[in-house]
């Protein structure tokens, strides 16, 4: 395979016929052994091993291999996909360590990490080059719908890595934020057990879920989206790394926390399988770690058991009215000041986008409601004028919008404030916050003064 020969640093001459012993070391041969024995028994495997590059280097690759099978079913060889994951390793080892070291050296690690991420994101052309080298050969179509399959298999697993690693990044670089949002302990069971459920399809993986019973009627703040991002990599960790065909999960609710225990069964057995490939020295484990203790929780592993404990956040009601109840105030300075300029909202939230209107209606300014999601994108590029920009933080962090840099690709130097609900915490990538409670007024017109009192509008 030339593929395989150029990540050895050979050419497809020089590995004819020379034994795989070359390219290792004696005890990893020992491994391949073991998965030649699996593979003339039928079965694939995903598992990581170590090679030697031509210059000496140890390689570090995770490989996926299927048997081969002539026409009467017997097994005559293997196909294997095999991805070099030695300089992830590495970073990620960095990364660890850079806890305690200055920002310029973060900043520079970042940079080689971000590097990866577009490494592993021009890998993905390469696959078709792939196939079709390795369709080209005299392979049925049975054998072809098995090669077929570990592509797929392949590319679930860098698309899963590629997720983690951008996650890493993120928390690394301080962006990754905990959404806290309002539900009840109803919502969060039926929309947890849903997901699950969908995951379970996905996975082609039996789940069993208990969740005690739950009669509690309070509303919480509670993160549900990065619950289930964390719960997408540790399931996929369980049934790639360890082949688990059963999943069971409990969950333990009260008022003030939640406890989330995960077990797993293997196909060879009933009995509970050892978590061996989650633990602090795997890229899943340190993803699921970062994103539970930004939750506030704790992570917990031992051999047959992963178990989290997470923090619920109280809501009170009455913080939902507080907005409407606060008499409006009757500042001199906001008469028709700022009728010359162009104040700019994005919120999907009706009631949100009302208020700020009415409450700036004295002062003129024009007032302009931009669409949201894909809408946005046009609405920008049609000349769009602003001289500030008023965003709803629910909005902000969209995986499908990036609103920050649209708004400073079209509207360059423009200022952007941020409007936070709940608990949220203040973000470093506005110009200025405006909290969505019973001093919003009060701050609006503080932060809008500040930019456009003593400003000229943009022509």
């Amino acid at each position: 395979n030339p593929a395989f020969a150029h990540m050895l640093g050979y050419t497809v001459e020089e590995m004819i016929n020379t034994n795989l012993a070359t390219y290792t070391t004696p005890k990893q041969m020992v491994l391949f052994a073991k998965q030649t024995e699996i593979r003339k028994k039928g079965e694939s495997s995903v598992y990581e091993a170590l090679l030697i590059h031509r210059n000496g280097n140890l390689m570090h690759v995770l490989i996926n291999a299927s048997p081969l099978k002539d026409p009467e079913n017997k097994v005559i060889g293997t196909l294997g996909i095999v991805v070099d994951i030695t300089y992830q390793d590495f970073l990620l080892k960095q990364i660890t360590e850079l806890s305690l070291k200055n920002e310029n050296i973060l900043k520079e690690k970042q940079a080689q990490l971000q590097a990866i991420i577009n490494h592993l994101k021009m890998s993905v052309p390469l696959l078709p080059e792939v196939t079709h080298t390795l369709l080209n050969q005299h392979i049925d179509v049975e054998q072809q719908n098995v090669l077929k399959d570990s592509l797929d298999r392949y590319l679930f697993i860098l698309q899963n890595t590629f997720k983690q690693i951008e996650i890493l990044h993120q928390c690394e670089k301080s962006n990754f934020r905990i959404r806290n949002k309002s539900i009840t302990f109803e919502q969060f069971y039926q929309q947890v057990s849903e997901w699950l459920t969908q995951k379970a399809q996905i996975t082609q993986t039996p789940f069993s879920y208990d969740f005690h019973p739950i009669t509690i009627k309070d509303t919480i703040l509670f993160d549900t989206d990065s619950l289930l991002k964390a719960l997408d990599f540790t399931i996929n960790n369980i049934v790639i790394k360890h082949a688990a065909n059963y999943l069971l999960f409990e969950a333990k609710i009260s008022q003030f926390h939640l406890l989330l225990t995960i077990q797993a069964r293997n196909k060879n057995n009933d009995e509970f399988i050892k978590f061996a490939y989650f633990n602090d020295k795997t890229l899943c484990y340190q993803v699921v770690l970062k994103l539970v203790s930004l939750m506030g929780g704790t992570l917990n592993v031992d051999d047959q058991k992963i178990e989290w404990m997470l923090p619920f956040k109280p809501y009170f009601e009455e913080q939902k009215n507080k907005i409407s109840q606060t008499p409006l105030q009757n500042n001199s300075y906001t008469t028709k000041i700022w009728s010359s300029f162009n104040l700019m909202i994005i919120t999907s939230d009706l009631y949100l986008a009302q208020l700020i209107e009415s409450l700036l209606m004295p002062t003129e300014i024009h007032i302009l409601k931009s669409p949201f999601d894909a809408a946005f994108i046009p609405y920008l590029m049609q000349n769009t004028i602003a001289d500030i920009v008023l965003i709803d933080d629910e909005l902000f962090d969209s995986p499908m919008i990036d609103y920050k840099g649209l708004i400073q690709r079209f509207l360059p130097n423009v200022p952007i404030l941020g409007i936070l609900k709940g608990n949220q915490k203040a973000d470093f990538s506005y110009e200025g916050i405006i909290s969505n409670s019973e001093k919003f007024q009060n701050e609006l017109f503080a932060m809008l003064s500040k930019y456009l009192e003593y400003g000229k509008p943009n022509q």
